[in-house]
């Protein structure tokens, strides 16, 4: 799934079956890819016919780097990384930069933050895992970003 800045939904692609698909893990190789662990009871679906039992079964699956250019830049600024297991920095930016963090829904998340050396640090890690967007803003300019939180 993608949104954009406002949070409609650009993208979305749904995986299993019609019966019970769990995910339990969440996990990225070495290339950037994301392999997601769990347990499925579907026998349809993108599990096709004949491929399991339906009886709580082991799923794995491994979908392409969602973060293909792991640093992202603005005019402006450089994000890194938008994956990440809960810190996030940015080049350019300054005492002056007006930066928010946003849930799915468009909520304000917490956050902490340290500039040292021009380059900021944020500290999502005590969000849940998932999709958030960075804005920044600055002297009437600003840069929206996605975030995957681990």
């Amino acid at each position: 799934m993608e949104l954009d800045a406002s949070g409609n939904i650009l993208w979305q692609k749904c995986l299993g079956g019609n019966d019970r698909d769990v995910a339990k893990c969440l996990t990225q190789d070495e290339t950037g890819n994301v392999v997601i662990g769990g347990m499925t009871f579907s026998r349809d679906g993108d599990l096709g016919t004949g491929i399991n039992s339906g009886q709580g079964d082991i799923w794995i699956v491994k979908l392409g780097n969602p973060t293909a250019i792991a640093v992202l830049q603005s005019p402006l600024w450089k994000i890194y990384p938008t994956y990440t297991d809960g810190n996030v920095y940015i080049e350019g930016g300054n005492a002056h930069s007006h930066i928010c963090v946003y849930n799915l829904l468009g909520q304000p998340t917490p956050f902490t933050q340290q500039l040292s050396a021009g380059v900021i640090t944020l500290n999502i890690r005590n969000n849940s895992a998932g999709r958030y967007y960075i804005r920044i803003t600055e002297n009437g300019r600003s840069y929206t970003e996605k975030l995957l939180l681990y």
